[in-house]
Formats: structure tokens, sequence, C-alpha cells
């Protein structure tokens, strides 16, 4: 959790970067919200608690360049398909899933058509 501490403070001070935190597990999100609420750091979250409807406009609200999200928190079994999260360029896979096609899926969350800026995975 300090390694993601130093990423994110380093992100926020250098770049006006997005970041998505992609983990297997609420409870490591859980955490990453404390993370954030104790840095200030603006988020959003989907889980697989979500609705469809909602999970879109958490998604658009992201991704909206105006928007002041500075992490978009991911549960990597709700992400679902054809997520897009070009809002971000820095993806933190904080627990890599045993399979690596889901590990491989999440990144390119952030890697797909219309993203302007370098990708950095971590």
């Amino acid at each position: 959790m300090k390694v993601l501490d130093y990423i994110l403070a380093m992100t926020k001070s250098m770049s006006n970067d997005k970041v998505v935190l992609v983990s297997n597990y609420t409870q490591t999100l859980d955490l990453f919200e404390k993370l954030c609420r104790l840095r200030r750091y603006q988020f959003v979250r989907l889980d697989g608690s979500m609705t469809i409807r909602k999970r879109q406009k958490i998604v658009d609200r992201f991704n909206d360049p105006s928007g002041g999200d500075f992490i978009f928190m991911l549960s990597s079994k709700a992400g679902g398909c054809g997520l897009n999260l070009i809002g971000a360029n820095r993806l933190v896979m904080y627990d890599p899933d045993w399979n690596p096609a889901n590990d491989e899926q999440a990144m390119a969350r952030v890697w797909r058509d219309g993203q302007k800026k370098k990708v950095y995975i971590y």
C-alpha cells in the first residue's frame, strides 16, 4: 500500500493524469477508498453492487475531461467486457488475477482507440 500511495502522490503532483485501480477483492477497494479519503483524492468506484445504468454514469463522469475525479476504483470481476476508461492513462493492477487473460482485459480498459496519452501500467 505504501508503493501505491507513492505512485498516486507522484502522479497527482507531477501531472493531470487519471488512474484506474484494479483489484479482485472488494475489501481491497475498501482500503483504496480509505486512502483516497485520507489524501483527499476525488474518486469513483465500480463494483458488483451497482446497476448497469449507474455503472455507465460513473464511467461517463470519470471519462469527462473537465471532471475532477482522479481515481477510478474497479473490481476486476464487475468490469465486464467493453468497459472504456480512456479518461485515465495509468492503471494499477493491485492484485493480479490467476488468469492472465483477465489482467490483459483490465489493462486494455485504458489502452483503447481514442486514448490520447501515453499509457502506464503498474
